[in-house]
């Protein structure tokens, strides 16, 4: 577009100081992604405790979070998660915890952290398509179940959804 009063000489291309605002807009309509934010614009600042206490699939999720723009803190066994939530200045924004744990399990963190905290939103994960049922019928305590294995997408598509829900409100 052209604005009133520049030059254009005859071959379309303006000169001297209209020139370099000419070429900008040209890089930006050649490359799409200098006109799109970067993932970490589009979403609400977040911190995420991940609890699993497989090492494989903690790190996955937290690195997954992380290079997507979270802030994330990761727990092996809900007693670190509950001395992470207690022992932090600032609480997470999310619960990411595995179902079955030693010791405690992800639905007794979550109700345990839901009864202090009512703020925090849990997304439970789980290697059994049972669990993940029994898991769907707990109306009130989490705003989601991800069935293991699941993808990277799958994972971020559940976590957008939770962090858009008030907690305790799970997804339809």
């Amino acid at each position: 577009m052209r604005e009133a009063g520049s030059r254009t000489p005859r071959n379309g291309a303006p000169s001297g100081e209209d020139s370099r605002a000419h070429d900008a807009e040209l890089a930006e309509t050649r490359d799409p992604e200098a006109t799109t934010p970067a993932p970490e614009s589009r979403i609400a600042p977040a911190r995420i405790l991940v609890v699993d206490d497989e090492p494989g699939v903690r790190r996955f999720v937290t690195d997954a979070l992380r290079s997507s723009g979270y802030e994330v803190v990761g727990a092996s066994t809900g007693r670190e998660a509950l001395a992470a939530i207690y022992g932090e200045t600032r609480t997470p924004t999310l619960l990411l915890t595995d179902i079955e744990m030693p010791g405690m399990s992800g639905v007794e963190l979550a109700a345990r952290i839901r009864a202090d905290r009512p703020g925090i939103r849990v997304i439970l994960m789980t290697g059994r398509e049972a669990s993940a049922a029994r898991a769907r019928e707990r109306a009130g305590l989490v705003e989601g179940v991800l069935l293991k294995p699941f993808g990277l997408a799958e994972l971020l598509h559940a976590v957008l959804d939770a962090l858009a829900e008030s907690p305790g409100d799970p997804a339809a």
